[in-house]
């Protein structure tokens, strides 16, 4: 089963915190919402839930996001006598025990599998690089890394948990992700799509396409290109 780590946070009532000072590569705001702007929800009819914003001109409602139910699948990963359970875009700090390039994700399992001391596996999808980890060396908690999905044994699953260190949204200026959103927003500013993903916490990444402002919104990313009038904020947790 695919677990996200919103609903991993929402479970032990961890919130995501709103930074106080801008981090090192963070780059300033520029476009806000202004008065009475309103924005318009695109999905492909998925279960909505609500959600409010507030702008100079008062407050919006707004929808955004299938709901979990929808959004949790069973994970089909099986390898030999192993099952694991996998976490969408995360990493698992620590536990390192070797490292392989230019594989998949079922060929990183299938490494682990074979070795008796590990136990999960993060694997970078922009990259295809294999972490091979054993759990009981690690602090067991989950990190936001949104190029990232890591898989855990079912047996040390039970004991992963979210951490609860600060989550920032990085702007990177000329860039896009490529592939199909999950959902997307029309008539916004980047602000505006910034506080969208904030407050959803499936939501680790965004394109703003600015020639049309909207926004397309991403559970598992795919790797993001250099592209003329886009903008991406990319959600990471402070370690």
């Amino acid at each position: 089963m695919d677990v996200f780590l919103g609903d991993l946070s929402k479970s032990m009532g961890i919130a995501e915190e709103e930074s106080t000072s801008p981090a090192a590569g963070l780059e300033t705001p520029e476009d806000s919402a202004g008065p009475g702007s309103g924005f318009n929800l695109e999905t492909d009819g998925s279960s909505v839930r609500d959600m409010n914003m507030s702008s100079a001109g008062g407050s919006m409602s707004m929808e955004t996001g299938p709901d979990a139910d929808t959004l949790t699948k069973e994970l089909s990963i099986s390898f030999t006598k192993n099952k694991y359970k996998m976490f969408v875009s995360v990493d698992l700090p620590d536990g390192d025990l070797f490292n392989y390039s230019d594989i998949d994700p079922d060929q990183c399992i299938e490494l682990c599998n074979k070795d008796k001391a590990c136990s999960a596996v993060t694997y970078d999808r922009w990259n295809r690089h294999c972490f091979a980890k054993s759990f009981s060396r690690s602090r067991g908690q989950l990190y936001v890394q949104a190029k990232s999905d890591t898989y855990v044994l079912e047996k040390d699953a039970r004991n992963v948990s979210a951490s609860s260190s600060s989550i920032e949204i990085k702007r990177r200026r000329g860039k896009g992700f490529t592939g199909q959103p999950d959902y997307t927003v029309s008539n916004a500013s980047y602000e505006q799509c910034k506080s969208v993903c904030r407050k959803d916490g499936k939501c680790v990444a965004f394109n703003h396409i600015q020639h049309s402002r909207s926004c397309e919104f991403f559970f598992q990313p795919p790797e993001y290109f250099t592209k003329s009038g886009y903008q991406i904020g990319v959600k990471q947790q402070i370690r």
